[in-house]
């Protein structure tokens, strides 16, 4: 069975895209590292966790703006996003449209998402990106005079933190402060 991997090329308009980056990005991005586990898999391994990954992307984090398309498969690509605030007495209406900074972000392709991609896509080469969690966590038990404590696995909503993934996305995520000027009319 091949796995069709179908990449985001920054349009918007591939319509059935399912990660976002190719194959060839992801072993040359690996090749740099010198990972062994990336190298030795097979394609259709490879272009599994790939298309994992850009789900776990998607699902997992908010990003900053909105999507370049109301149409668009995937999250990315994105474009600043336009707030205006109702106008209050004596002010015009405040309008916050991104700065320089955030166009920059937005600029196909993010090479930060890539990268974030990549080292999910590695991650779920050796199991699932999720973890499903029962509702009955044990956090402590006694047999007679023997008492152990276990550590509360809901952290986190009971997944992994990919630290890496985390640290990569960081100025792509939707923090919720903006920059709003109101001008006195």
């Amino acid at each position: 069975m091949t796995i069709a991997l179908i990449v985001e090329d920054g349009s918007g308009t591939v319509v059935d895209a399912n990660s976002y980056v190719s194959q060839a990005d992801a072993d040359a991005y690996w090749a740099d590292r010198a990972n062994a586990a990336w190298a030795a898999a097979i394609p259709d391994a490879k272009a599994a966790a790939l298309i994992q990954a850009t789900q776990y992307l998607d699902a997992r984090y908010t990003f900053k703006g909105q999507p370049l398309l109301d149409t668009q498969p995937l999250a990315w690509p994105r474009q600043a996003q336009t707030y205006s605030a109702p106008a209050m007495i004596g002010y015009q209406t405040a309008v916050y449209a991104g700065s320089a900074s955030d166009a920059a972000l937005f600029a196909w392709p993010v090479k930060r998402l890539i990268q974030a991609c990549c080292e999910a896509a590695l991650r779920a080469l050796s199991g699932s990106l999720y973890t499903d969690e029962s509702s009955a966590i044990v956090t402590s038990e006694k047999v007679d005079v023997i008492a152990v404590t276990y550590a509360d696995r809901a952290r986190n909503g009971g997944q992994v933190r990919l630290a890496i993934v985390d640290d990569l996305l960081k100025p792509l995520l939707s923090g919720g402060r903006y920059n709003v000027t109101l001008v006195r009319a």
